[in-house]
């Protein structure tokens, strides 16, 4: 790959969030925003979840050394405390892919993200119910 005036050791890769890739989880928020017509349906995703291995195959046989990805909270504690080994399973499997195809073997803190905008609907829930808390007492004031 041309580095095109880009830094020797210059980090190329790619990103994509677990929606993207895997479609809302059933007990996501954003499930909820699609059942409420607010967002557009995910589906399956893209079909990485399915197709991951041959995915970082192609993006390392173009120069990518990097894939930010990430893991869908609602699937892998789908209620309070209660985590779904199969969904646990299959996130070790996308990594170990990633590794054995030279994407991101490195630090994985590099392109691990747990927690960027979607949180299982409970969570939301009682975020949501906080924040309305919270307005309450400002006015009250």
């Amino acid at each position: 790959m041309t580095t095109n005036g880009f830094p020797a050791g210059f980090w190329w890769g790619s990103a994509a969030s677990a929606t993207q890739t895997e479609g809302a989880a059933p007990r996501a928020d954003y499930r909820r925003w699609e059942e409420q017509g607010r967002a557009p349906r995910s589906g399956d995703g893209n079909g990485f979840a399915t197709r991951y291995a041959e995915d970082f195959a192609l993006l390392a046989e173009h120069g990518l050394t990097h894939h930010r990805l990430s893991l869908e909270w609602a699937r892998l504690e789908p209620s309070e405390g209660v985590h779904d080994p199969e969904a646990v399973e299959h996130y070790r499997a996308v990594l170990e892919a990633a590794r054995a195809a030279g994407v991101a073997a490195g630090d994985m803190r590099d392109i691990l993200v747990h927690h960027r905008r979607y949180r299982p609907r409970r969570f939301a829930l009682a975020v949501d119910a906080a924040e309305r808390r919270h307005e309450r007492e400002l006015r009250a004031d």
